[in-house]
């Protein structure tokens, strides 16, 4: 299976008021009850499996740092230089030392009908308009102002990584709203993709 990835830093960098909805009601799809540093959700059981890079998951963990692997939980927050951790399976929409302890929520959800479905058909078959693309699964993980370690009082961050599959295609958008800044340590990737200019080292 093909997987074609949403992370032109130039281009797909999303903004606020197109953000895929997310619940702020249900604790059962959040890591509400699991406020830890560096937890991570328990294991979540695809509804369809997701083709990344050549392999087939049916299993994702939602992790408070910043990212999603699918083979274990991790609880990694000092983001890696490419190509460490090249062969690491990992969707990072903002991968950096995060800790909810005290505020901060990290929602995950899926979908396999809806107008969730509509949303992610119509945004992929936007932005690639020589494919006819029907999406029939959606993953939507959410973190929803958490804060840097060490640093409570400033604004949380929000940013949102959306899985999408359908046919022979899967997708990944990534969707940010407020970015805090940070002296630490910052990586945005998906497993052999790093942007530019998105990590830093002290």
């Amino acid at each position: 299976l093909k997987l074609f990835n949403i992370l032109s830093f130039y281009n797909y960098v999303r903004t606020l008021g197109i953000f895929y909805h997310y619940f702020t009601c249900c604790p059962i799809f959040t890591s509400e009850m699991n406020k830890t540093l560096d937890g991570s959700s328990p294991k979540i059981i695809l509804q369809r499996p997701f083709a990344y890079f050549g392999k087939q998951y049916d299993q994702i963990y939602v992790n408070h740092n910043g990212h999603m692997t699918f083979n274990d939980p991790s609880s990694m927050y000092i983001p890696q230089r490419f190509p460490m951790y090249a062969t690491y399976d990992i969707i990072a929409p903002f991968w950096t030392d995060f800790d909810n302890r005290l505020t901060g929520l990290v929602y995950y959800k899926q979908y396999t009908n809806g107008i969730i479905l509509n949303q992610a058909t119509q945004d992929i078959n936007k932005y690639f308009p020589q494919f006819t693309f029907s999406a029939s699964w959606v993953f939507v993980a959410t973190w929803h102002e958490i804060p840097y370690w060490q640093h409570y009082n400033a604004v949380g961050l929000l940013l949102q990584a959306v899985l999408i599959s359908g046919g022979q295609y899967s997708f990944v958008l990534m969707n940010y709203g407020n970015i805090s800044p940070t002296s630490g340590n910052v990586q945005v990737r998906t497993m052999y993709f790093v942007i530019p200019g998105w990590i830093r080292h002290n």
